[in-house]
């Protein structure tokens, strides 16, 4: 693969404003987001990537003091955002910065609907365009600085190749007669994102987060007293830790006691 020209890495508020004027003048803008949900308690947005003809650009919310020069992009209806696999990212922006994003074209969900063999990002960009993406950046943490360039290289790659793939995909659609059905569901997709992030914000208040276990209406009244307990526990855990639940302790392994109930001495 021929070696991309780096990305303009987006650190300062001045960088931030300028490049937010050149993707206001865009039509159509890919844009990727990285989270770090395998390493810290409370995930956060910890890059954002945008591709337009010519240039990438890489922007670091946690070196920023506010986005809020971004918010008029996402908003208006008349710039198409592509992305692929669009309800987490969209989930995300509108969880850290109550940003609603009108205008989605999501090349996922487009593979899906042309019956392509492959709708993973990775797949489609070595069948489509003879490009090999690693996997080994897949679970990084995201948060970490400084990032290195074999990590901003994957980042980029992420938006690099969108505006051309949804290029083919929408030609084919239209073939197709489809392009209004699917534009359709990529509507429904931004809804929904925004009701599901503001369902999970309350839930993450509740007191009974426990039931979202898999396996925890199967037990008894006393297993789900016990379940209970022991989720709050690891929750406190992860929480003085900044480490997802998971890496504390599985949700098998919390039933598993749950269900055997030890007694300590």
């Amino acid at each position: 693969m021929t070696p991309l020209p780096h990305p303009n890495l987006v650190c300062s508020q001045a960088d931030l404003l300028l490049m937010s004027r050149e993707l206001c003048a865009q039509s159509i803008v890919a844009v990727d987001t990285e989270s770090n949900s395998m390493h810290a308690y409370r995930e956060r947005v910890c890059l954002i990537q945008f591709s337009i003809p010519g240039q990438d650009y890489i922007v670091d919310p946690l070196a920023l003091e506010d986005l809020v020069s971004l918010r008029p992009l996402f908003a208006d209806a008349g710039i198409e955002k592509v992305f692929h696999a669009a309800e987490y990212d969209l989930i995300c922006l509108w969880r850290d910065f109550g940003w609603e994003v009108r205008n989605i074209f999501d090349t996922m969900v487009a593979a899906r609907a042309l019956g392509w063999k492959h709708i993973g990002l990775a797949a489609i960009l070595k069948e489509e365009f003879s490009i090999s993406v690693s996997k080994r950046y897949q679970r990084a943490d995201w948060g970490k600085r400084p990032l290195s360039d074999a990590q901003l290289d994957y980042a980029q790659v992420d938006t690099r190749y969108l505006l051309q793939l949804r290029e083919r995909q929408e030609a084919e659609l239209r073939g197709l007669g489809r392009l209004m059905e699917v534009r359709e569901e990529f509507e429904r997709i931004a809804r929904a994102s925004r009701r599901i992030s503001s369902e999970l914000s309350v839930d993450q208040q509740g007191a009974d987060r426990f039931w979202r276990i898999s396996g925890a209406r199967k037990l008894s009244g006393r297993e789900c007293a016990v379940l209970q307990e022991l989720y709050q526990y690891r929750d406190g855990v992860a929480k003085r830790k900044n480490k997802p639940p998971f890496r504390i302790m599985g949700d098998a392994t919390l039933v598993a006691l749950a269900q055997r109930c030890p007694r300590g001495k």
